[in-house]
């Protein structure tokens, strides 16, 4: 592998990520993303290393630079996507300054740096649910309750089928540290809003029931979650989008934010009020990447900065579009003076032609003064790059099955720097973590933690230690269609049968997961 990249006439983007083992050791993931020569899009562990304590800023440095140097990457690096802490902060502060000395960073680093956009939601969306957290508190209530025992489970379903609901989705009661089960949890509570007050009637003990209010809130707040639970689900897929897919996506984010503003209902303006304040503090960064990669979509272009813009700053639009456009003309200048191919350039901050080509008088060419006499009387710079004539071109019309690698593939004889910076730019990614840990605001766990739940005591400690082992030992379940609380609330005495058991059936929810699969 390592062979092969080296041979590579393309840039490379980095992902890099910590997570800990059960041993409480931390362990560093290096992925690298390219596009090969066939226009296709790559990403591959090249690293799964140990990391000595403490994981300072200089020992992570340290790690990651002994790689790219081994790899003889540190020349051909595009970006590193890193998670947002402040470890990660001063990990690439020296790293830059180490590789800007070569002179091979893009743009003099200013794209170096790429913040995790999964991580950057889950902070936007945990501002704004701890905003509302005391609203929301009866819903959790009364999910937990209903679906606590399979007694409770069955009388609610029960009470569905006579309201005519299908009960084709069960209960969840949410975690606190991954949002989406926060947002799955309402939603799915939404559908049944009507059984909870039915039941009322019947059980004595259940007493924390929603008010109208309070659902209605339950029911903006899905509506709005929504849109970050789905683009969550594309910045971590697996199968990850081309950049280019990314910039339309955080606008739509900071437009909905600007309409919850100004919501009727105070508790989600003050909601939108937080969440765009974490917006502000994250995007500002780590748009630019995501910014050139639509502007070198042909469908876009700088139409699609001329649209948005205007929305995400006003007044200073016109300024924040003339940045972005100045970095799209610099960087193909950085390309054109590395590349053998590049001989043009713009008037945008490049030299003139006069710089390209020694005019002097010829006496063996009669019309050599007629070519100082062209050069005399042209304009400077009126030689058009190829990002000129990319941009005067009318975009293309939106398609859903659109190939853009495909497109790039077959201009490149059109537009040969374009493609370069094409190839290397759609490359990398926004976000470091796959979709199923891309929720969660906890740590990362190298392999699965079969957790005893210590809360209750040395009792169920035992049991959780009997299950597991048995399942192991057995290879199997040993109890198919049940789950581990259902058979501990008959053996276990009533004054542990509290609340935290739900969060107990989750844990041994996951450890089955991973030993059996989703189906047991």
């Amino acid at each position: 592998m390592s062979s092969y990249l080296e041979k590579l006439e393309t840039r490379m983007a980095i992902t890099t990520d910590m997570w800990t083992s059960n041993q409480k050791k931390g362990y560093m993931a290096i992925t690298v993303h390219y596009i090969d020569e066939s226009w296709l899009l790559h990403h591959h562990i090249v690293r799964f290393v140990y990391v000595p304590p403490p994981h300072t800023k200089e020992v992570l440095s340290d790690v990651l630079l002994d790689f790219l140097l081994d790899w003889n990457m540190d020349r051909k690096l595009s970006t590193i996507t890193v998670d947002n802490c402040s470890s990660n902060d001063g990990m690439i502060d020296i790293l830059s300054e180490k590789l800007s000395s070569s002179g091979s960073l893009l743009l003099n680093g200013k794209i170096f740096h790429m913040r995790c956009a999964a991580h950057v939601l889950n902070l936007i969306v945990k501002e704004g649910l701890d905003v509302i957290r005391v609203e929301i508190e009866k819903i959790r209530e009364s999910v937990a309750y209903w679906s606590a025992t399979p007694s409770r489970v069955e009388k609610f379903e029960d009470a569905a089928r006579q309201l005519r609901l299908p009960c084709n989705k069960k209960l969840c009661l949410d975690c606190k540290t991954r949002w989406n089960s926060t947002y799955l949890m309402l939603s799915i509570a939404i559908t049944y809003k009507d059984v909870f007050p039915r039941l009322k009637q019947r059980e004595k003990l259940y007493t924390t029931v929603p008010s109208e209010e309070e659902w209605n809130l339950a029911r903006e707040i899905c509506e709005r979650l929504k849109l970050f639970y789905n683009i969550t689900k594309l910045f971590s897929g697996r199968n990850y989008p081309t950049a280019n897919t990314f910039f339309i996506k955080v606008c739509e984010i900071k437009e909905a934010l600007y309409d919850w503003l100004i919501c009727s209902n105070e508790v989600v303006s003050t909601m939108a009020s937080s969440m765009l304040e974490k917006f502000d503090k994250y995007w500002s960064g780590c748009h630019i990447v995501m910014a050139i990669a639509v502007v070198l979509d042909p469908r876009y272009k700088m139409k699609i900065l001329e649209f948005y813009f205007p929305i995400m700053y006003g007044s200073e639009a016109s300024s924040e579009i003339g940045k972005i456009r100045q970095l799209c003309y610099d960087l193909l200048s950085e390309y054109q003076s590395k590349s053998k191919m590049g001989q043009q350039t713009s008037s945008h901050g490049a030299s003139s032609v006069s710089n390209l080509f020694e005019l002097t008088y010829d006496e063996q060419d009669p019309l050599s003064k007629f070519d100082l006499f062209v050069h005399s009387t042209s304009e400077e710079g009126h030689a058009k790059s190829e990002l000129d004539y990319y941009l005067e071109e009318t975009v293309l019309p939106r398609i859903s099955d659109f190939d853009v690698l495909s497109w790039w593939k077959t201009n490149g004889i059109k537009y040969p720097t374009l493609q370069m910076i094409v190839r290397d730019i759609y490359a990398i990614p926004v976000s470091t973590v796959a979709s199923e840990s891309a929720f969660s605001t906890g740590g990362r766990m190298a392999c699965v933690l079969l957790l005893g739940a210590t809360y209750y005591g040395t009792a169920v400690d035992l049991w959780s230690t009997g299950c597991i082992l048995a399942e192991l030992y057995a290879g199997k379940p040993i109890m198919p269609g049940r789950t581990e609380v259902s058979f501990m609330l008959i053996y276990f005495p009533q004054d542990v049968q509290s609340t935290a058991c739900y969060s107990w059936n989750h844990d041994c929810a996951i450890y089955r997961f991973f030993l059996f699969g989703k189906n047991t």
